[in-house]
């Protein structure tokens, strides 16, 4: 079995770029026997020795990177005989050039496209339908995404396999030494709220903000990591967070190294994004041992069963009230610890990527 797995967005810092990396990583281990190549950011084709451990690349300009998706990556499939290509990143072949599967993580594009630039919503709506269309077999992070993909996209529940995304070994209780030396990089409050995810809209932080602005000044202060996105300012944030802005901190995008540590010094991890397709950052935050307020909607409730407290996220008397319960509960915090290190031990990427070839040999025949 001869698989080209599309790598372009390997050094993305998104949780898109996670996913190829960690898959990679443990299709590798899974199956060495296997011959599984990767098309890396500078669109040249390596083994994932030269792939992934070796320093990074100058990645493709998008124009560059797009024809090579679309026109190149299609005809070294043939010319070099791999049976299979794979698109992990949520988009596609426009043509049926090759055999190819496509992972789908959302399609927030299309259910709200105001939650995004307008160029990149009209570019997503226009190429999702013809790369579903094209692709051999669909992988979905989550039910809920395969529900979407059927309702939005016309997709056949059969062509669709379901593949929840895996929890890195490294996010687990952080130690007093790893703790201390983040609070050295970092400056922290003695306790604090955490979110963690790019500003964009539908992480719904304006109403977090908010939210968390309501509550007494006994109770932690609130803390943002993540790279700036679109549509949502850290000035606006303050703006909302009215007389508690001095409490509101920034921290920009935090290396992963360090994000262990973040999420176990964190009193309570706090996710109300509007929707998901995973949502890795809540298990993350379980693996590390610290308790998850998360959304009642799209794939949270999927990915975090019973070991998270669930609000309506539009809702912010109910949110504020989930934030006051949890920070001030010390009994309900350790209930929540315990479940919530249960349930992301559930989540592997090996069996990522075991079910993953599994997808592979549905569309080669077994091998």
């Amino acid at each position: 079995m001869r698989i080209l797995l599309n790598a372009m967005q390997s050094e993305n810092r998104s949780g898109t770029g996670r996913y190829v990396t960690e898959l990679a990583r443990a299709l590798h281990a899974l199956a060495p026997k296997e011959e599984l190549q990767y098309l890396c950011p500078d669109g040249k084709i390596r083994c994932f020795e030269e792939a992934f451990l070796q320093k990074p690349v100058t990645p493709l300009p998008l124009c560059k990177r797009v024809l090579t998706e679309q026109w190149k990556l299609p005809g070294l499939v043939r010319k070099k005989h791999f049976d299979l290509l794979h698109y992990p990143a949520g988009t596609g072949l426009l043509f049926a050039s090759a055999p190819h599967v496509l992972t789908i993580h959302d399609l927030c594009y299309l259910k709200n496209p105001d939650w995004f630039p307008k160029s990149r919503a009209r570019y997503f709506s226009f190429v999702m339908g013809k790369n579903v269309r094209h692709a051999s077999r669909i992988f979905a992070d989550s039910q809920a995404t395969a529900r979407d993909a059927e309702a939005l996209l016309s997709v056949p529940s059969e062509k669709i396999d379901v593949i929840p995304l895996g929890i890195s070994p490294d996010f687990s209780p952080a130690g007093p030494e790893a703790r201390k030396q983040l609070r050295q990089c970092l400056l922290l409050p003695e306790r604090f709220f955490l979110f963690v995810g790019t500003l964009e809209p539908r992480k719904n932080l304006t109403t977090l903000v908010r939210a968390w602005a309501r509550l007494p000044e006994y109770l932690p202060e609130l803390v943002l990591a993540g790279r700036p996105g679109w549509k949502i300012t850290q000035d606006a944030l303050r703006n909302a967070s009215g007389a508690q802005a001095h409490r509101l901190h920034f921290l920009n995008y935090v290396p992963a190294e360090l994000l262990p540590a973040l999420y176990t010094e964190a009193t309570v991890f706090v996710y109300p994004s509007l929707m998901e397709g995973f949502g890795l950052p809540p298990l993350e935050a379980m693996a590390c041992g610290t308790p998850v307020v998360t959304s009642n909607t799209s794939s949270l409730p999927e990915v975090t069963g019973d070991a998270a407290v669930l609000i309506s996220p539009e809702d912010e008397t109910e949110l504020a009230g989930a934030l006051e319960w949890v920070a001030g509960d010390e009994t309900l915090c350790s209930r929540m610890r315990e479940k919530g290190l249960s349930q992301s031990a559930r989540f592997t990427w090996e069996k990522t990527a075991q079910l993953t070839l599994a997808g592979y040999r549905k569309i080669l025949g077994g091998y």
